[in-house]
């Protein structure tokens, strides 16, 4: 009898803990929509964004529809970011849109490009965007890839060197 008892407080022990873990996720999705839609006013259609995205000047933040972005990723948009239609951000990603202006006056200011980033594009975990750069139509960024160029229509860029450059799809 004993050996009952203690199996249905565990059943209703997991029970109870599963019921909090769902309300805590939807809960958490429902914050996670309304700081994004409070962020950034110009958005599209059906965009997500994870939670632990770090936006930076989301004011400056253009998104098109269907845009997907990861976890862990960080945007600083000082610049500008605009990005197109059906765009997906894995996690970890950096687009920075500003950086120090090391040959200036004062060494703590800043200078900024904007980032333009078409559509149909596909940037893999832990790349790097920089200011300045204007990303083509259905290119594919690789993972780790740090771009400081621009990349053309429906390029395939991995690395950091643009020696790197695979192919372009037709």
């Amino acid at each position: 009898m004993h050996f009952f008892l203690s199996l249905c407080e565990n059943a209703i022990v997991r029970y109870i803990v599963l019921l909090f873990e769902r309300f805590f996720w939807a809960a958490g999705r429902l914050w996670s929509h309304l700081r994004f839609r409070a962020l950034v006013r110009d958005a599209g259609q059906q965009c997500t964004i994870h939670w632990t995205t770090n936006l930076k000047h989301p004011g400056n933040l253009h998104l098109g529809s269907r845009v997907r972005i990861s976890r862990a990723c960080s945007i600083g948009s000082m610049g500008g970011v605009f990005m197109g239609n059906n765009i997906t951000v894995s996690h970890g990603v950096i687009i920075e849109s500003d950086s120090y202006d090391i040959y200036g006056q004062d060494k703590r200011s800043y200078y900024a490009k904007p980032i333009n980033i078409s559509d149909d594009v596909w940037i893999a975990a832990g790349a790097i965007i920089l200011q300045g750069v204007n990303i083509g139509k259905g290119a594919v960024i690789g993972a780790g890839a740090v771009i400081t160029k621009d990349v053309a229509e429906g390029s395939v860029i991995v690395g950091f060197n643009r020696n790197l450059h695979l192919k372009e799809i037709r």
